[in-house]
């Protein structure tokens, strides 16, 4: 006598098997995800990168006592911790920052921009990173380590730690950018 249709250990076995291919999938969704949130900030950090560097573009010569002009020093090293810059203050219409020669003003505005960076770069609520650092350090044609080529120039550093589902200390991650304004 003939039987048909499946004894249990055949189903036993489909069973293990198609919840093994569903385990590999559930596995690589969620490496999807901690990959795209990796992206994320990966994008944040160029994104805050390119507004450091346009900062600085935006102010980087000056007239040096009316007649070369000067790259001027933006060098800091900074979190979400920063004080505000004195003599600048904030009230209902911004922050405002007073100086009654021509270069106290110019320092003004870019202890401004620092103290702004500063604010921002650990804030995630202002676009900032999670644990954020920032560093920019001017760097001049005479470090060998750059090559005589180069010039005076600024290295952005953006630091920031992403706590990790397997591990219980975050990881470290870091973005550079080098440019001369």
């Amino acid at each position: 006598m003939t039987e048909r249709g499946l004894s249990l250990i055949e189903v036993l076995v489909a069973l293990v098997i198609s919840m093994l291919g569903m385990l590999g999938i559930a596995g690589l969704l969620l490496s999807n995800l901690k990959n795209g949130g990796n992206s994320y900030w990966r994008t944040q950090a160029a994104m805050l990168s390119e507004e450091v560097t346009e900062r600085i573009r935006i102010n980087s010569y000056w007239p040096d006592q009316g007649t070369s002009a000067v790259l001027p020093d933006y060098s800091i090293e900074c979190s979400s911790i920063a004080s505000m810059p004195l003599p600048c203050t904030v009230n209902g219409s911004g922050t405002l920052c007073s100086g009654s020669t021509d270069d106290t003003k110019i320092n003004n505005a870019r202890k401004l921009d620092q103290y702004q960076l500063c604010q921002k770069v650990g804030d995630v609520a202002l676009g900032g990173l999670p644990g954020g650092k920032l560093k920019i350090e001017r760097k001049d044609s005479s470090d060998p380590s750059y090559g005589a080529s180069l010039g005076s120039h600024y290295l952005v550093t953006l630091s920031w730690k992403i706590r990790s589902q397997r591990n219980a200390l975050p990881e470290q991650f870091q973005y550079q950018t080098r440019f001369k304004p």
